[in-house]
């Protein structure tokens, strides 16, 4: 019985749903610390995806499909939280 885990080399192509274009940066970066031993390139409407991983290509598509889920909600949303905090922490117009 052989108990060694064996590395996947990975090349594959994940394709990026349109109208996600924008998020792909922000979810490249979230993916580099969730699997430093990957690489991870943008190419016309996908993430390419290298290098060595235990992680299953089912998972990894997965991370990818969710982060950049995650970050288009994030760009979508910053202007409604950046309007939020500005009008919560405006000095108050009496003053101290």
């Amino acid at each position: 019985m052989n108990n060694t885990i064996d590395s996947l080399d990975l090349d594959v192509s994940i394709e990026i749903p349109s109208g996600f274009e924008a998020a792909r940066p922000g979810a490249i970066a979230r993916l580099q610390y969730l699997h430093p031993g990957l690489s991870f390139h943008t190419h016309s409407n996908a993430i390419a995806v290298t290098g060595s991983t235990l992680v299953e290509v089912a998972v990894l598509r997965r991370d990818v499909l969710h982060a950049v889920y995650r970050e288009k909600i994030y760009l979508e949303t910053l202007p409604m939280r950046s309007a939020f905090y500005d009008t919560v922490l405006r000095p108050c117009p009496s003053g101290p």
